[in-house]
């Protein structure tokens, strides 16, 4: 089970950083929509703690209410309904992280189907060759440098 779970999150993975490479949509569609996803994604984890938070006050608060004969039962019955609106948070939360990924999902579709394999390529190829010319400027610039510190040094000396 864990197997195809990791399988399916790597080829998920893998076709997203595709799509996210070879799109020539200036829109940036999937951006908007993986960051809708990511936001909802960590709202679930935040409702979850704040969950198992307030589960655990509302624990706490019945063992009190025990030991003290129902000294506390307002605020633990606040507690409880508290815990219970976060927890149905949760669930709306959830549906709308569900949804976020199904819109996700069918915008890769569809950038998938738009991209043309050899335009790509192309656009590819050309980011590569620019990021290579800054390269080779970038340590040109470098020796260049040293070069210039090395004969203020030999002046100086002299």
């Amino acid at each position: 089970m864990i197997k195809i779970l990791i399988i399916l999150l790597s080829t998920f993975f893998i076709w997203f950083g595709f799509v996210k490479i070879c799109t020539n949509n200036n829109e940036n569609s999937i951006d908007v929509l993986s960051s809708k996803f990511l936001k909802n994604f960590s709202l679930i984890f935040s409702n979850i703690i704040d969950l198992i938070d307030s589960l655990f006050k509302s624990f706490i608060q019945i063992y009190e209410l025990l030991g003290s004969s129902l000294k506390n039962v307002v605020e633990s019955l606040k507690s409880l309904t508290s815990t219970f609106v976060k927890f149905l948070n949760l669930f709306k939360i959830i549906g709308l992280t569900f949804v976020s990924f199904i819109s996700l999902i069918k915008g890769l579709y569809q950038e998938t189907k738009s991209i043309n394999i050899s335009s790509t390529t192309e656009s590819i190829l050309k980011k590569t060759t620019s990021v290579k010319n800054n390269l080779i400027r970038l340590f040109k610039e470098k020796t260049d440098e040293e070069n210039n510190n090395q004969i203020a040094l030999n002046r100086q000396l002299k």
